[in-house]
């Protein structure tokens, strides 16, 4: 996975740098009564997709700042083309506007 905006990624107490693309979930239920339009439709403003290259470390309650903006990791996985992994996917809500924040 090449290209990507610079994050930094905390991770057991260290900062990584990384890079990696944070992408908006758009909505389709009562969850995201919270949503902004776009360009490429509704969006919800509190939960994001990371993508990342697979040897990116990652795991649930792990924290990614990208510029100003700071995001909790809910969820991860590495996705596989067949034993190959080949980037890691993980669930994003975003720190201090959204119930899903600690």
């Amino acid at each position: 996975m090449a290209g990507g905006a610079r994050l930094i990624l905390e991770h057991n107490g260290r900062k990584i740098p990384a890079r990696g693309f944070l992408q908006p979930i758009r909505g389709r239920g009562k969850q995201d009564a919270e949503t902004e339009a776009g360009p490429l439709g509704r969006y919800s403003q509190s939960r994001f997709l990371l993508f990342t290259p697979a040897g990116v470390p990652a795991a649930a309650g792990d924290r990614v700042s990208r510029g100003d903006r700071r995001f909790r990791i809910r969820q991860t996985e590495l996705v596989y083309a067949g034993n190959d992994p080949v980037y890691r996917r993980s669930l994003c809500v975003e720190e201090g506007d959204s119930p899903w924040t600690m």
